[in-house]
């Protein structure tokens, strides 16, 4: 099946933050999220509707992660940064809200479809644009050689 998921958000190593466990969480996300289409064509609305609150819970997860590694590593921006995941928190309870009021299998598709495709744009542009700055302080038990 041809997918519409571009290219452009799936995981290269152009997105590596230096840190291999963030390295994998990052990849993780964006590799099940390239899956949209695909899981998609291939499930119930109940069953799409279950994966799309697992990929919401992904990311708050993914956030939350990286937060706890700036702060064992004495981030010192790690107060900002945080406000920068919080844009990223917002279009995820936004998906949130909207996965509770879809009315038709038409809706949550598209509301899926849109939600992943926003959570990755989102997702992207952080780990090139904010995330190389703390390089330099995460925990070198993680630190990429």
């Amino acid at each position: 099946m041809e997918t519409l998921y571009p290219t452009a958000l799936k995981w290269t190593t152009d997105l590596s933050v230096n840190c291999d466990q963030l390295n994998d969480h990052n990849r993780a996300l964006l590799d099940v999220l390239a899956t949209t289409e695909n899981v998609i064509a291939a499930v119930s609305s109940e069953v799409l509707a279950a994966w799309m609150l697992a990929r919401l819970d992904q990311f708050a997860q993914l956030l939350d992660a990286e937060e706890i590694e700036l702060a064992s590593a004495d981030y010192p921006e790690l107060a900002f940064h945080r406000l920068l995941h919080d844009e990223g928190r917002r279009i995820a309870a936004h998906a949130h809200t909207q996965l509770r009021h879809c009315a038709s299998d038409a809706a949550l598709t598209k509301l899926v479809r849109t939600s992943c495709t926003s959570l990755a744009l989102w997702f992207v542009r952080h780990v090139l644009d904010a995330d190389p700055f703390f390089a330099p302080y995460v925990d070198s038990r993680y630190r990429t050689p």
